[in-house]
């Protein structure tokens, strides 16, 4: 939620929607909006208050992720290919898949079904 965005309450949509547009348009991010349905995924199901945005080169996101490790960019390809550094692959997963989809033309969504009471996100 966009509240979370550098620790700001009032961070809403209507105020950051034309950084992420502009993100998203110059190809810089890929754009994954909630979705009220998980069966159809359309843009009438979407909810734009809510947004994930994923690299649009995932060498890039590992790049600036491993930015500040003194290692060589091809060193850093090696160790997460030998599993001799620890990341969250679920990141560069999570990218990658979401890279692959926007090049065959999909559109990105997201669906939760977050618990109150559990406080967590249940299926």
């Amino acid at each position: 939620m966009l509240k979370n965005v550098q620790g700001n309450p009032s961070a809403s949509y209507d105020k950051y929607e034309e950084t992420f547009f502009w993100l998203s348009d110059s190809m810089i991010s890929n754009e994954c909006f909630l979705t009220n349905d998980p069966n159809v995924y359309s843009s009438s199901n979407e909810t734009r208050s809510y947004i994930k945005c994923y690299f649009s080169d995932t060498g890039l996101l590992v790049s600036l992720t491993f930015d500040e490790n003194e290692l060589l960019e091809d060193e850093v390809y090696k160790q997460i290919l030998s599993d001799k550094l620890s990341i969250n692959e679920g990141m560069l997963y999570e990218n990658v898949i979401a890279q692959m989809l926007v090049a065959n033309g999909y559109k990105l969504y997201f669906y939760t079904n977050y618990n109150k009471e559990k406080h967590r996100n249940v299926i």
